[in-house]
């Protein structure tokens, strides 16, 4: 699970943010604020194979994000679901603007779908989180605007255990911002 700074040159219909211009100009979006017709500050990933019950929960938690629904997207790719997953994907993106359901045939990895989905992604940051994981409310918007404040390419945000499920907690000692910045926002993983 991480957020990712995408490259302007990677997908043309991206439209450049303030902090991309060439005039040389240290502009960076307040937080909380969007470009009028512009693209979504970020975009979310989802690679989806047989993740029921726990899709739900995390769609729910996309649902419930204080980020502006025009400041992100959710794409979200079914591999090839055999459990009902792909329509409750198209019931979300039905009643949800900025949410996109993709269908494929299964691929037998997750990194098919999450390119799939980069393909697809207009957003400035791409973030990836996995079908059984959950986001508390205020994550989305937390992790743009320190992206964005500190001008990093890449976050990892803290991730923490629900339900005896353990994560790796060394990686959260301490916040440092060579290559990745570390951010607690709670993003939380369930045990399957």
């Amino acid at each position: 699970m991480a957020l990712f700074r995408k490259r302007i040159n990677d997908n043309p219909a991206v439209s450049k943010s303030p902090a991309h211009r060439e005039t040389g100009e240290e502009d960076v979006l307040p937080s909380g604020s969007v470009l009028q017709g512009s693209s979504p500050l970020v975009s979310v990933v989802i690679p989806v194979y047989n993740a029921m019950p726990f899709l739900t929960e995390l769609l729910n938690s996309l649902e419930a994000q204080d980020l502006k629904p025009e400041e992100f997207e959710v794409i979200a790719v079914d591999d090839g679901s055999t459990d009902f997953g792909g329509e409750i994907l198209d019931v979300y993106a039905k009643r949800n603007s900025n949410f996109i359901a993709l269908h494929q045939e299964n691929s037998g990895w997750p990194g098919k779908p999450r390119n799939v989905g980069i393909e697809n992604a207009r957003g400035e940051y791409v973030f990836f989180i996995d079908s059984d994981d959950r986001l508390g409310p205020q994550a989305l918007r937390r992790m743009t605007s320190f992206a964005l404040e500190q001008d990093v390419d890449v976050l990892v945000p803290k991730m923490v255990g629900l339900d005896g499920r353990r994560v790796q907690a060394k990686l959260f000692e301490k916040q440092f911002s060579m290559w990745t910045t570390t951010l607690f926002c709670g993003p939380f993983r369930r045990k399957r």
